[in-house]
């Protein structure tokens, strides 16, 4: 559950291959890496369009389910989304969705700051291989995740979305999830408690990629736990230091469900230390684009701690 996607080619040319690709009848098998993909959000308004609340088992989005394309397919594989877990998210909640007609232009013309980002991610680490991205409307289970396989691909819950000022910089974090080489069992996050990697890897691993994701935007990633952050900083690093080995996440990640035991404290403060401890190395890094390929290829999530130096102080300016 992460919170969004991005990528890198080492030259322009593979920008071309960005646009506003469809899904149709072949399930989106066509989408060239690096496509971005909104029809599924075109498809699904179309849908709603005909639908009538009359319709309890909402049989009008048979259609935009079937015409799905290749994301909107790994999207409801992954969160096992079929028409009965969508009509009752629609009838749960039925101005998120139709909320979406006043987004999809916005939706649409994001896709030239997307290119944007990647380009500058491409300049940041070059040699990296595109994942096409899908805009898929889904059932409110996530608003950014990705596939595994030699062929990710980037999947944005198009719902889910509220300003669409952050949709580059959620993106891009997404598609920074599918460079990152890191050892499976140290990151797994999902399941059982005692099979998750420790507070500290799953801390650096979506840190890190909020960092990198701001170094492509240019946008700030997880503003309203930044504000906090900067308050706090040398309490909330105290604390983590007591819970980095562990393996419960209640009190710092995927946690949204746990806010009345949060009491004023944010949800997902381990997005804004993993960042802190990724910024901190990088700053200290004399080759920059070395400090990216290492950050994108950890093993031992204890020495990259160590080596950037992180101590909860106020990271530098610039």
């Amino acid at each position: 559950m992460s919170s969004l996607a991005g990528i890198r080619l080492g030259v322009l040319l593979a920008l071309g291959a960005f646009g506003c690709s469809g899904g149709g009848k072949d399930g989106g098998r066509h989408d060239p890496p690096g496509a971005v993909v909104t029809t599924d959000v075109h498809n699904f308004l179309a849908a709603l369009d005909t639908w009538a609340p009359a319709d309890t088992a909402c049989l009008a989005f048979d259609a935009y389910l079937r015409a799905g394309s290749l994301g909107l397919k790994a999207y409801s594989d992954k969160m096992g989304m079929g028409r009965k877990e969508l009509c009752s998210a629609i009838r749960h909640d039925p101005t998120r969705y139709s909320a979406l007609r006043s987004k999809i232009a916005g939706i649409d013309s994001a896709q030239r700051d997307i290119r944007a980002a990647f380009a500058k991610f491409a300049a940041l680490s070059p040699g990296a291989k595109l994942p096409a991205v899908y805009f898929v409307v889904g059932d409110e289970m996530s608003g950014g995740t990705t596939t595994g396989g030699s062929n990710p691909i980037v999947l944005v819950g198009a719902e889910l979305l509220g300003s669409l000022n952050g949709l580059p910089v959620l993106t891009v974090h997404e598609f920074v999830h599918t460079q990152q080489h890191y050892p499976l069992l140290k990151i797994f996050g999902a399941g059982p408690t005692f099979l998750h990697g420790t507070l500290l890897a799953q801390t650096i691993k979506e840190g890190s990629a909020d960092f990198l994701a701001e170094l492509a935007t240019g946008q700030v990633a997880a503003v309203s736990r930044d504000a906090y952050g900067d308050a706090h900083e040398q309490q909330i690093w105290h604390d983590f230091e007591r819970d980095m080995h562990g393996k419960d996440y209640s009190q710092w990640i995927y946690n949204g469900w746990n806010k009345k035991a949060l009491g004023d404290r944010p949800t997902d403060l381990a997005y804004y230390v993993g960042y802190r401890i990724t910024k901190a190395y990088y700053d200290g890094a004399a080759d920059k684009k070395a400090a990216v390929r290492e950050i994108l290829s950890i093993h031992d999530f204890d020495e990259f701690l160590r080596e950037s130096g992180y101590d909860g102080s106020r990271p530098s300016a610039g």
